[in-house]
Parts: structure tokens; sequence; C-alpha cells
């Protein structure tokens, strides 16, 4: 499939390689490439897929980066850097649900799940049923593969137009990017855009995945007193060095108001509200800049607000009966009456969306990240089949803020896939969470948004006297 294509692709990286070397400028052979990428991801419907093209041209990305970041001018950089990541979120949604062979295959699916469940919770055996599931999922990603596309990608966002938007909302940008093995920053202000390399990568990953692992731990409710105490130590520590690694080197360029994180691929899992600099303040993050500015741009039309809960949530009555006192005749989906395809039709055309469930993210295959109600889950790969998305969704579930970052920094997951249908906020945690503390913060946020805060602001006012929460705002702030 993708022959022809890298034929192309190579054709286009020597025209830039012979420009360099006779001392011209590479940059516009490498665009065309990036051109002819774009018209060609527009041509499939499957957000994995788009994802999956990006890898063809990666050598142009990279050959690109490289030389703007050479010339060090900060906007140029800006620019590059948005024009070859999250492409995948750039192209309009397709739904994937037409196909009568397809509705029927996720329905077999909703059961196998189902059933693999209920053998895991039983101890039962799981190899039968677990094959069951790989063999269904395999057959859906061959069938949205096979999707056709819109055929064309969204209006590409300048740097002026995320500087304007900065100094619109009072909040600094901080884009995060690889180069030369260190991790570098633009960070765009409404005055200026600058950027700087900051520190080893792999060390930035390693500490990562180390306050990752810290907030894993944390969650759990069988933690002996002595070891939560010395997981404590440790994540307070791990955090305070990745802070000092990615954000105190920009300190004197980072404001006092709301924050915009742009994060590359080891960056993906922080806590970014947990960080020194950023504790009680506003903080968003997106997979770019431009979809940052495309969902503080959408319309935020009024509609319905939807609460649905999944089995086996001790506090989700409590969690429900503050959320429900912030809204008029909230709709409400517990028990058997919260389906996935009840849910689905629920969450179509309404303004507010609170789900809370039992998730989990699925790195090896994210479209089939899932929130686990009554008679199966509700996944990811469903998301593309709304007509309109809920403008904002709070997850009050495990790991559903997590994304799988593939090469070209595309992000695949549950959020990203709200993002792409057309969501503008989502409300997510990245590890696991204890039940108490999400029923505590998510109360807290809907009583915020209620009084009129902003979602990051009603988030970093939810998140006082919890230091340790790892939800995060996504898209718009």
């Amino acid at each position: 499939m993708f022959q022809n294509v890298n034929a192309r692709f190579e054709t286009f990286l020597a025209l830039a390689e012979l420009a360099g070397a006779q001392r011209e400028d590479p940059i516009p052979h490498l665009q065309e490439g990036l051109d002819f990428l774009a018209e060609h991801r527009s041509k499939y419907g499957s957000i994995e897929f788009q994802a999956g093209v990006s890898m063809v041209g990666q050598k142009l990305a990279d050959f690109g980066l490289e030389v703007v970041a050479d010339r060090g001018e900060a906007k140029a950089i800006l620019a590059w850097t948005e024009r070859v990541r999250a492409q995948n979120l750039q192209v309009p949604p397709t739904q994937n649900d037409t196909d009568p062979a397809v509705r029927d295959q996720m329905a077999q699916l909703r059961r196998a799940r189902n059933d693999l469940w209920d053998a895991q919770l039983n101890s039962q055996p799981v190899d039968e049923v677990a094959q069951r599931v790989a063999d269904l999922e395999s057959k859906l990603r061959s069938s949205a593969w096979q999707q056709a596309g819109p055929g064309h990608v969204a209006e590409e966002t300048t740097p002026d137009q995320i500087k304007a938007l900065a100094a619109e909302g009072n909040a600094t940008v901080i884009s995060y990017f690889e180069y030369r093995g260190k991790l570098a920053a633009i960070v765009v202000s409404g005055e200026d855009i600058q950027w700087t390399t900051l520190t080893d990568l792999a060390e930035v990953e390693e500490l990562a995945r180390q306050v990752n692992a810290d907030l894993d731990a944390l969650a759990s409710d069988f933690l002996p007193t002595p070891l939560r105490g010395s997981v404590t130590n440790s994540l307070q520590s791990n955090v305070a060095r990745l802070a000092d690694s990615v954000l105190t080197p920009l300190d004197e360029h980072v404001g006092t108001e709301s924050v915009v994180i742009v994060p590359t691929r080891a960056l993906n899992w922080v806590p970014w509200g947990m960080m020194p600099q950023l504790v009680d303040r506003p903080v968003t993050v997106a997979p770019s800049a431009s979809v940052w500015w495309r969902c503080t741009r959408q319309n935020s039309p009024g509609g319905r607000v939807l609460l649905a809960s999944g089995p086996a949530l001790r506090e989700v009555h409590e969690e429900f009966a503050a959320v429900a006192r912030c809204y008029d005749d909230p709709d409400i989906l517990t028990g058997e009456d919260a389906t996935p395809e009840a849910i689905l039709s629920a969450m179509d055309g309404a303004a507010v969306a609170h789900l809370a469930a039992h998730g989990q993210h699925e790195p090896d295959n994210v479209l089939f990240s899932r929130l686990n109600f009554h008679d199966g889950p509700l996944m990811a790969y469903d998301l593309d089949s709304l007509d309109t998305a809920p403008t904002e969704v709070i997850l009050s579930a495990c790991e559903l803020g997590r994304s799988t970052v593939d090469v070209g920094d595309e992000t695949l997951g549950f959020t990203a896939a709200l993002l792409h249908a057309g969501t503008s906020t989502v409300i997510a945690s990245l590890t696991r969470v204890p039940e108490q503390l999400s029923a505590d913060m998510m109360s807290a946020y809907h009583r915020g948004r209620a009084a009129g805060l902003p979602p990051a602001k009603a988030l970093a006012e939810a998140g006082k006297g919890h230091p340790w929460h790892p939800f995060i705002c996504f898209g718009r702030g």
C-alpha cells in the first residue's frame, strides 16, 4: 500500500538533500513532500491509519526540524513542529458505524469483552475468550483501515494565530520537541515566541516513567501505610527532579496565569498539575498548539447534560448526587440502563457528558481503550460514530487520559479520539485513581463549572487539597 508513497518520499528527500549540498534551501522540497503526505492521509477514515501514514514522512519531518532549529528562528520552529505533529487530529472524522457487518462485529466484541471481564473476576480460564476478543479487534481494525476519509484536512494554524490566542487568554504555551537527542521547548506568550534546548531526552523519559509508576502505586487501597509514605516521598522527589529539567529553565518566560502544554512523546504521561511551578494554576494539555487553538475557537452550543455510570463502583451514588445538583434536570443512566448504545445515543449533541466507570488504556490497540458499562465496553472506536460529539467530557475513570504517541507525535487513545470526534474539553486521569479521590475531585470540578469557572481553572480549584491527583484538562482550558 505504501510502496508508491515511499518512492515519492525518497524523491522529495533526495531533492532536499541535494539542495542542502548545493547551499540552497531544502525546505520547499520538504514542504512539498508534507503536502503530498497530508493529501494522502486525508484519503483514509481510520484515525489509527492516519497516524501510521506519518511514519512514511518521518525522515522529511526530522530533516526539516533540524534545518529550521539550526537556523534558530523560534517562529519558524513552531510552524514546522505544528506542521508535523498530531496530524491525524487535523483530519475531520468520518462516521464508522454505517456498515451492518461492522455493527455486528462491535456487538460481538462487546459480548466477548464482557465474557472476558467476568472470567477474570471469577478467576476462570481466559485463553479462549481472550483469543476471541483479539480476533474481533483484528477484524474491526481491518474494516476501519478500508474506510474512506474526507479527502481534506483542517486549515493550518499559524504561529501568529497561536500567539494571538495566547494574548487573548493571558496564557503561556509551552511546546516541547525533540532535537538532536535533547528535549527542547518553544515558549509562546502574547508578546513573544522563544525557544531553548533543555536536557537529555532519555533522562526525562525515565523520570516521567517513575512518576507514573509512583502514582499507580498510590492508587491502591491496599498499600501499607509505611510503604505509602515511601512511595509518596519518591513521587515528590521525582516530580521535583522532572520539574527542574523541563520547567525551571523556562521560569523567566512563563507568566503567572494559565499554561498550555504541548508535550512530546517523552512527556506524554506527565501529570503537569503536580509540577511545583504549576500547582493551583490552570493547566491545559493538547496534542498540538493547533488542536488547542481549534478546540478553543469551536462554538459551544447548549445541550443536555449526561451522567452515566458503569458497574462495580462504590462511590458513584455519592458522586452523581453531588454532580446532579450542579445542573437542571440532567440525563442519568445507571445500572442496566447504562449500555454503550444508550450512552452513545445520549452523548450525541450533549453539552456535558460525565462518564464514571472502570477504564483501561490499551497501548497496543489504542482504539479499543474503553470504559466498562452494562452489557459491555464503550470504546474509543465508537466515538467517531457520533453525529455531534459532546462539547465537554469528564472521564471519572482510570488511565483514559493516557495516549499512545507514535512516530511524529501522532496521538492515539480515548481522549485523542474524543478530540478528533469534535469534543472541545476532556477531563481525564493519566493513571489509576482511587474511587473516593475521583468522586471528590469530580464533584468539586462540576461545582466550579456551574459557578462559571473555565474548565482548567475549575480543575485547578478542585485539586486544592489533593496535591497528587492525576487529572488533566485536555483541549480547551
